[in-house]
């Protein structure tokens, strides 16, 4: 979907914080009112735990909210970020925003990866380059870039 195009609700999903405040950016291109924009934080549990810390990403990334206008993020511990959209209600007027790397030769960055993922689930994605370009993508498989 386009910017400009109504969505119900926009989810930003946490990644690395360049990319997270490049995610939130672009997230309020696409966020028409009285559209909200929701910052989800994963908490990975390491390979092997049972919990997660989450009290640096509370700090860290609620720094970056305030810094975003958003409110407090909601931060999800999870085996993969891919989970985090689980405990949210997403339907097809929701627009899921990840920013992040690219990737290089070697192939597609962890977070460009998790977009597709969430792509071939369905969802509506728009994964927001740190280098200031935004690719957006759907189910049916419609890609645009923009510039932020």
């Amino acid at each position: 979907m386009a910017p400009g195009t109504p969505h119900r609700a926009v989810f930003v999903i946490a990644t690395t914080p360049a990319g997270t405040e490049r995610a939130l950016q672009e997230a309020r291109m696409h966020a028409t009112p009285p559209a909200r924009i929701t910052l989800v934080v994963p908490a990975v549990i390491p390979e092997g735990g049972t919990t997660a810390d989450t009290d640096d990403l509370m700090t860290e990334y609620g720094a970056i909210a305030a810094r975003g206008g958003i409110r407090a993020p909601y931060v999800c511990v999870c085996r993969h970020p891919r989970e985090v959209i689980a405990e949210f209600p997403i339907d097809e007027s929701t627009l899921i925003v990840i920013g992040g790397a690219s990737g290089d030769r070697s192939g597609p960055s962890p977070e460009r990866a998790l977009a597709t993922l969430l792509l071939g689930d369905g969802h509506h994605v728009v994964f927001a380059d740190v280098r200031g370009s935004a690719h957006t993508e759907n189910g049916a498989g419609g890609v645009s870039s923009s510039t932020g």
